[in-house]
């Protein structure tokens, strides 16, 4: 008598967790991995809940369908629907679960995993402030306050404080 066996489903093994940029890029891809067996189609449900975002603001989905075809590929990269917000919060996590094997698999190895978001939206920074502009010995010179609130002295031939731009000129 033949053995076949459906196999089992986890998620791929990675030391880190997974990780996603904001506008849906993948740092650490999710993947999905079946072991032991290839007989049949069979199939899991990736359920993702709230760790620190929030579903339907940071994320696009709550139930992912997880499906491998009979003698196909072992291994699956999924598309986690994100919401690029452009809100300043800084990363955010979602809890990954695989649940509902189907077609015979099973579920074994990781099936819980953490998928953080990583934020790509950024604090304005602030233009300089000048204070003064004076001239010694025909040699312009800047006094004035950068956004790190240090102050701030160039002669002309800087043109840049931060990411706002002066030109003078001499006469």
């Amino acid at each position: 008598m033949l053995f076949r066996s459906a196999g089992n489903i986890s998620f791929a093994p990675t030391a880190a967790g997974f990780a996603v940029r904001e506008d849906g890029t993948p740092v650490v891809a999710v993947k999905v991995i079946r072991v032991g067996g290839v007989e049949g189609s069979v199939g899991a449900t990736l359920r993702l809940t709230p760790g620190t975002a929030t579903y339907p603001s940071d994320y696009g989905a709550e139930l992912i369908p997880v499906l491998f075809s009979d003698h196909g590929p072992t291994e699956l990269t999924l598309t986690i629907p994100i919401i690029d917000d452009h809100l300043i919060e800084g990363n955010e996590t979602v809890n990954l679960q695989l649940t509902n094997p189907t077609g015979g698999a099973g579920l074994t190895g990781q099936v819980s995993q953490v998928l953080t978001i990583v934020d790509n939206d950024f604090p304005p920074i602030p233009a300089p402030t000048v204070n003064r502009l004076t001239t010694n010995d025909s040699t312009p010179q800047i006094t004035g306050t950068a956004p790190d609130r240090k102050s701030t002295r160039l002669n002309s031939s800087h043109t840049v404080i931060s990411y706002a731009v002066f030109c003078l000129k001499k006469k």
